[in-house]
């Protein structure tokens, strides 16, 4: 307001005094002051006129009035001010002229005047009676200062509205000074912070938050400073019983006319009841990933548990048909079927690798349109019925690091699930294969859903069928082990699907509607490497064996007497022992005798590495073979210093064990 009442009574000194001078001087008989009084009149920038006191009429304006009202002088000199409609409100005329009669003179008085043009202005008027040869006139100095009325009315708009923002906002908002220091606050702060009004008042900003966080948000104003970004920012907010509870923070400058910062604001929010819906919603979104995670598992180790079993009673049945078989009767038939139960019952184990992304083979750059046409005839052969297949394979197509087979598992077990999706009334699966940049790759039903990007572009691999479609609830699960839409227990199609496709650093994007069909994408990044040429087929020849004492280690009992049965059948002498510990024991005594050793990696006491390291004290050149379950690029792949000669993925064949052991055997052939 300062800013207005400054120049006001400036303003009406400037005026008034003017008035007085005028009438002092034109008492005057000096013509050169007389001279110089009129040009003062004429160069006003105010409306300046002079009127004589009993009729009104104007004898005198200047080019102020002139630019002010749109008349001319010659409109104006000798008429009325009533002739022209000069006074907005007749009304404001009569107590003009009654002031000037009862006292003399009229200051800084506000009145509304028309212009020539309609327009209407606010004139702050002052005038004073005079004498000119001796007749009374009247000196009216008026500035238009409707431009000031306007600045005033939106002040007061905007002032009555920041009062009520003030009030009305439930979020706490402070104004403070440059240093921090409070200035202003709206109820909701005090009622936020356990104030009463007035007691903020010599506090700082700082006051109202943890000492802890007090270095954060001083870092956040200078942050604002330099032109960085004001918040939202949280901290704990600290109230006057010194209880604490979460709050945002939002901030910002209040500039000057100079548009430099004069102050600070501060929109502050108690966000504690958002905080603990956030973690509530944290809390059942574990609970119900644990849920569905534990619902994924159960339904896992029951499939698990079906395939196993069902693998086993034929192992079981079978031998149980062998120890009742006539001396005559051939049992080949019977072993064969046992054998290839176990078979069966290792491929799903195999299978459970790939998924778990732990089956990490050999990868080369291939062409992936090359390995896809190579499989297409096997699959297209699986398919019975009205079930197509078309194939839209490039001549040339990109070029992927991948592991061949897997790959083309992936083909096949993708097809394998379109044509389930068809059913018996069958139909068209088509094949596809492109390119197409990482920053286009979908991200709905995306999976795995924290899949980045390993390369700028990616190939595609397109499986589309004219199915029933998935249900949106569906689509998350369709990757879990055993899960089907159609009938418990389907297996591990997709499943190793995803784990081939993640270990190969790509994803899955699946779209499906009920009704309108699936397609399969899949995402694998394109190599920039070179394609080998390709290798001459050959196998290399085996060592014959040299026989001499093995020196056996595995914890399982059977395994112990079944493998070292078969090392028996290959010539050797079997020592046996059930952990590492026992082993560098039956070492110790049998040191001469013992040619190599097979150890099992997971063993109580110590594991197969523990136990390698062990005997290599002894004997650096001792040749070793670890056996395990889990898959051998993984396990060669853990950083120790002592390395096997061999690795024997369980379960293995005779034909399987013959091999690394004549490897074994090899002085240089340790991994």
């Amino acid at each position: 307001m300062a800013a207005f009442i400054v120049p006001t009574l400036t303003s009406t000194l400037w005026t008034f005094g003017f008035i007085l001078m005028i009438n002092q001087r034109l008492s005057s008989d000096n013509l050169e002051e007389k001279e110089n009084l009129q040009k003062v009149f004429s160069t006003s920038p105010d409306a300046s006129s002079i009127t004589r006191l009993e009729d009104d009429l104007f004898m005198d304006i200047n080019l102020g009035f002139s630019a002010i009202s749109g008349y001319s002088r010659s409109e104006i000199i000798g008429k009325s001010s009533m002739d022209f409609s000069w006074w907005q409100d007749p009304g404001d005329r009569d107590l003009f002229v009654s002031e000037l009669d009862s006292r003399g003179f009229c200051e800084n008085r506000e009145f509304v005047f028309r212009r020539k043009d309609g327009s209407q202005f606010v004139g702050m008027t002052s005038a004073r009676t005079i004498s000119m040869s001796g007749i009374p006139h009247v000196m009216t100095v008026i500035r238009d200062i409707t431009g000031r009325k306007r600045a005033e009315e939106a002040l007061r708009e905007s002032e009555e509205t920041y009062r009520s923002i003030l009030k009305a906002s439930p979020d706490d908002i402070t104004i403070t000074d440059l240093e921090g220091r409070i200035l202003m606050v709206s109820p909701a702060a005090n009622a936020m912070f356990g104030y009463e009004q007035g007691e903020e008042g010599g506090l700082r900003i700082h006051d109202f938050i943890v000492p802890e966080d007090v270095d954060r948000a001083q870092v956040n104003i200078q942050r604002m400073y330099e032109g960085g970004h004001p918040g939202p920012n949280e901290y704990l907010g600290l109230r006057r019983d010194g209880s604490v509870f979460d709050i945002e923070v939002n901030s910002g400058f209040i500039r000057g006319l100079n548009g430099r910062p004069i102050k600070m604001v501060f929109m502050v929010r108690d966000i504690s009841e958002r905080k603990q819906a956030e973690a509530e919603r944290s809390r059942l979104e574990a609970q119900t990933h644990q849920l569905q995670k534990a619902e994924s598992l159960g339904r896992m180790a029951g499939a698990i548990a079906h395939h196993f079993n069902n693998k086993l009673q034929s192992v079981m049945a079978n031998l149980e048909l062998l120890g009742g078989l006539p001396k005559a009767m051939d049992p080949t038939r019977y072993l064969t079927m046992a054998k290839q139960a176990t078979e069966g019952a290792a491929a799903v184990s195999r299978l459970m690798l790939v998924y778990l992304g732990q089956a990490s083979d050999k990868r080369d750059p291939q062409y992936l349109s090359k390995v896809f046409q190579e499989v297409t005839p096997r699959i297209a052969g699986t398919l019975r019925g009205t079930t197509t297949l078309e194939a839209d394979w490039p001549s040339s197509g990109p070029v992927v690091n991948a592991n061949a087979d897997q790959i083309q598992q992936v083909l096949t077990n993708l097809v394998d699930n379109a044509r389930e999706a068809l059913g018996d009334a069958g139909g068209c699966i088509r094949m596809g294969l492109g390119t197409c940049p990482a920053a286009e790759v979908p991200s709905a039903h995306r999976f795995p859903i924290d899949w980045q990007p390993q390369a700028v572009n990616h190939a595609c691999l397109q499986v589309e069928d004219g199915g029933s479609g998935i249900a949106e609830a569906d689509l998350e699960k369709l990757f879990d082990p055993f899960y089907s839409t159609k009938f418990s227990g389907r297996g591990l199609g997709l499943p190793v699907v995803l784990g081939i496709v993640q270990a190969h650093g790509g994803c899955i994007v699946v779209d499906s509607k009920l009704g309108r069909g699936s397609v399969f994408r899949v995402y694998l990044p394109i190599s920039t490497e070179p394609v080998p040429s390709p290798a001459e087929p050959g196998m290399p020849a085996l060592e014959p064996l040299q026989g001499g004492s093995v020196l056996l280690v595995d914890d399982d009992e059977f395994l112990l007497s079944a493998t070292g049965a078969m090392i028996e059948m290959l010539g050797f002498t079997v020592l046996t022992a059930q952990d590492g510990v026992e082993a560098v024991e039956v070492f110790q005594r049998n040191r001469a005798d013992i040619r190599l050793v097979v150890t099992d990696l997971t063993m109580p006491r110590m594991d197969g590495w523990e136990t390698l390291t062990a005997l290599r004290q002894f004997d650096p050149n001792l040749p070793v073979i670890l056996s395990s379950g889990y898959d051998k690029a993984q396990i060669m792949a853990q950083p120790h210093a002592e390395r096997p000669q061999g690795f024997l993925g369980k379960p293995y064949t005779l034909q399987q064990l013959r091999e690394v052991l004549a490897i074994a055997q090899d002085p240089g052939g340790r991994f």
